[in-house]
């Protein structure tokens, strides 16, 4: 627990096997194609974080001071990158730095291991919420939130009604289903 990299990164194959293309960036698990082919991974870096994280009185934590950070890594089709957002600059720019706070584990506080785009259908459905828009879950902090798909910025969030949830999806009336891992009964 808590080595880095514990991810290793994304790969598409032709239907025949063949290998197309591949990235060693410490994406992961549970990710997400749009229609156009864009392509969202959970993705993972280390940064030094010795005192608090920057903005915040919030202490990192972390005897060594090594933390992991989790975001969402945009890819184009070909396999290129076209951005990445980082979950602390997510949750402190967007005034909501307790989910930082609340972590149980020090030097890897947020673990993002879902991602999945906001389509037209579910656009529709939820006000304030556009297409390219991303339904994260962020399990330390037991968080299920929609980001904009642009900046990062948290436009709806809920906590505490899970506990290290893992993959949220939009079901068709816009509502979301979670797979509660260590919740109440």
């Amino acid at each position: 627990r808590n080595i880095f990299p514990d991810t290793i990164g994304v790969a598409q194959f032709a239907p025949d096997g063949k290998l197309l293309w591949k990235k060693w960036d410490y994406s992961h698990h549970w990710i997400d194609v749009d229609k156009d082919g864009q392509i969202y991974a959970p993705s993972q870096r280390q940064i030094s974080v010795n005192g608090n994280f920057e903005g915040t009185y919030i202490g990192a934590n972390c005897p060594t001071g090594a933390i992991k950070e989790e975001g969402i890594r945009i890819y184009n089709p070909d396999g290129s990158v076209s951005r990445d957002l980082w979950i602390f600059d997510s949750f402190i720019k967007s005034n909501w730095p307790g989910f930082i706070y609340s972590h149980p584990s020090g030097c890897d506080p947020a673990h993002i291991n879902s991602v999945e785009g906001v389509t037209e259908t579910i656009a529709e459905l939820i006000a304030g919420v556009e297409v390219g828009d991303l339904l994260v879950s962020v399990r330390e902090p037991s968080v299920v939130a929609i980001l904009d798909g642009q900046n990062g910025e948290v436009k709806y969030a809920t906590a505490g009604r899970t506990a290290a949830q893992h993959g949220p999806q939009f079901l068709p009336d816009g509502s979301v289903v979670i797979f509660d891992n260590r919740g109440g009964n």
